[in-house]
């Protein structure tokens, strides 16, 4: 968690990792069942069905909570990449995305560090092209990243926007990141993992609330590549990209 003020945020680092498990509601409402447009692929392709996400699912990864102040970022792409089956340490994703002493970085560098790591994967992740503030669109993206791709996508938020930080001062905004680790679309709700110690940990919140609280283009959804790197002939892509055309 950082501060657009540069204000830092300390308290002890003394969480140990756990299994998340979902826990802690905060307030619950109903929505539809959401569906998910595919794409028309090329005359050439023959597109597989799109599956349907499950009602809800919640993905049993181990709680990894920020080493430092400013780890916030490292700790969530760390925490999303094990849900690839890929170990990596905050420190060293930090590296990898050129973060600064105080914290300091560049989307750009943090996005080429994350996807560096999916290269030998059929996966990529994408913050681009979505209306991030609609409640549906974030439950949609979220159940299929979740629920059918199983992976665990991260948000990038506001920190003093999640019913968990209120004790953030009035009119401090907090740049911070999360990770979806579940969701139930029956009760409309989404679970995250934080991993700012102390108030954070797992959380279940109103899809609304979590939609208001991402910043712009906060939601790195997963897609799928419509090719692997040693197979000349593309499949079709189950997730359209940012202008369309399969991926």
């Amino acid at each position: 968690m950082s501060s657009t003020s540069r204000r830092r945020w300390v308290i002890g680092l003394t969480a140990a990792a756990a299994t998340i498990t979902v826990a802690g509601v905060v307030g619950i409402v109903g929505v539809g069942t959401l569906g998910r447009t595919t794409s028309t692929p090329p005359p050439s392709v023959t597109p597989s069905p799109s599956p349907s996400p499950p009602t809800g699912s919640v993905l049993p990864l181990k709680a990894r909570y920020q080493k430092n102040p400013y780890y916030a970022a490292p700790a969530a792409a760390v925490l999303s990449l094990s849900s690839f089956g890929i170990e990596v340490s905050q420190s060293t994703m930090a590296a990898k995305m050129k973060m600064t002493s105080d914290g300091e970085y560049s989307g750009e560098a943090f996005y080429k560090a994350v996807n560096g790591y999916l290269h030998d994967t059929p996966y990529l992740v994408n913050n681009v092209g979505g209306p991030d503030s609609e409640p549906d669109f974030v439950m949609r993206e979220v159940a299929y990243d979740v629920g059918v791709l199983r992976r665990a996508p991260m948000l990038a938020v506001w920190a003093e926007r999640l019913p968990w930080h209120q004790d953030i001062p009035s009119g401090q905004r907090v740049d911070h990141m999360v990770v979806a680790v579940g969701y139930d679309r029956a009760r409309g709700t989404v679970t995250v993992f934080d991993p700012w110690p102390g108030s954070g940990g797992v959380r279940t919140l109103r899809v609304g609330l979590l939609a208001r609280a991402l910043r712009l283009s906060g939601l790195y959804f997963i897609y799928q590549r419509s090719w692997s790197w040693d197979t000349p002939t593309p499949t079709a892509s189950r997730r359209p990209s940012a202008d369309g055309t399969p991926i």
